[in-house]
């Protein structure tokens, strides 16, 4: 991410530290992981949302299912990126989801 022009500023290896470590950087847009322990991105996502409504998160996933999907998107996902990727379509996705907010 960062040869695609963003600033990494912290990673979580799972949903509750994911959710403590917004609260604490508030970046500008959140690349999560749906299949991690403790909370899974979905319910982290969900969270995160219910703490600042203005969050930008674009989820990330092996998981293609419709399901899974759309709950993501129902919950206030930006996007969803199915592994494997290549960094510039998470980074394209990534910024569509910064982007989504600035003409609204």
């Amino acid at each position: 991410l960062e040869r695609e022009g963003f600033e990494v500023v912290g990673e979580a290896e799972n949903g509750i530290e994911a959710v403590g470590m917004y609260c604490m950087v508030r970046p500008d847009v959140v690349a999560m992981d749906v299949l991690m322990p403790k909370m899974n991105g979905l319910e982290a996502t969900e969270a995160l949302l219910k703490i600042d409504p203005a969050a930008r998160v674009v989820l990330v996933s092996v998981r293609a299912d419709r399901e899974t999907v759309l709950q993501g998107i129902q919950q206030g996902a930006k996007g969803y990126v199915l592994k494997p990727y290549t960094s510039e379509r998470l980074s394209a996705t990534l910024q569509a989801a910064l982007s989504s907010d600035e003409s609204s």
